[in-house]
């Protein structure tokens, strides 16, 4: 493993390989009476296919990008996502 990145592993040619992916989810929720989008994420595991996902994180896009630019940079793998997000949640 490349010890400058964690979430990349060093292929053949010399060329990183991802480990993990990250994406949003977003859905449209209903609050008292109200249309809102909810923000959530989902990380996968690009060699197994292990997938965490969760739903309805956050109301705030800007919360949204900032938690999935943490979860890129932290590397956050699915298994320790609920991990992550319970910090990220109580701070």
């Amino acid at each position: 493993m490349n010890g400058a990145n964690w979430g990349m592993l060093e292929g053949r040619r010399g060329q990183a390989e991802k480990l993990w992916r990250y994406g949003l989810v977003r859905e449209s929720i209903e609050v008292e009476g109200v249309r809102r989008e909810s923000y959530g994420v989902d990380v996968i595991d690009c060699r197994t296919g292990e997938r965490s996902r969760r739903r309805h994180v956050t109301t705030s896009g800007l919360d949204a990008a900032a938690l999935l630019d943490l979860l890129e940079r932290g590397q956050v793998s699915p298994a320790t996502l609920d991990d992550v997000l319970e910090d990220w949640l109580g701070r």
